[in-house]
């Protein structure tokens, strides 16, 4: 009753789009600037570190959620880059895996170079140290990372399955 609807015209609708997916991307660079900037200030600890973490999450969540429950998500996978992609789910577990593979490498990293120079005295101990370190955190973050990047996109994509399949017996009830 309090809203005028007004007509848009698509082409400033996307360009507004456009826009916002650019301020995200942007705060999104310095969330992950001033992550560094602790992280080498020694200031890096959980709790210094909550905003810009919660800020990752919550946005990532979001869009995920929303997506899902606006039956888009699914359609986005289909299409992706405006091109219909054959299997999309083999493309994806493989993304998936690959990416929780690089980022468990990358902890493995950054943990065993720490270890390596803050706890170990002298060469044999730090390398020791570093790889202990390394292969620890490869075998635990890997699994860990793949199980929280791929369970939560395949029940977004059953999500919007369901819902995009219930969007089409509405409209098929409609028009009989």
């Amino acid at each position: 009753m309090f809203k005028r609807q007004m007509i848009q015209d698509e082409r400033i609708t996307n360009l507004q789009n456009k826009i916002y997916r650019e301020i995200y991307i942007i705060v999104l660079m310095i969330c992950s600037g001033s992550m560094v900037l602790k992280v080498i200030s020694g200031k890096g600890g959980f709790e210094n570190l909550g905003t810009e973490m919660i800020i990752f999450f919550v946005g990532a969540l979001y869009y995920l959620v929303r997506s899902a429950n606006l039956g888009i998500f699914s359609e986005e996978i289909m299409y992706a880059k405006g091109k219909e992609v054959k299997n999309p789910d083999s493309r994806i577990a493989i993304k998936g895996i690959g990416i929780g593979a690089v980022i468990g490498i990358v902890l493995g990293l950054v943990f065993g170079i720490n270890s390596a120079l803050n706890y170990a005295e002298g060469m044999g101990q730090s390398i020791y140290y570093f790889f202990l370190t390394f292969a620890t955190t490869v075998m635990m973050y890997t699994p860990f990372l793949f199980i929280v990047l791929f369970v939560p996109y395949i029940l977004a994509k059953k999500k919007s399955e369901r819902v995009n399949k219930k969007m089409l017996e509405e409209l098929e009830e409609d028009e009989q």
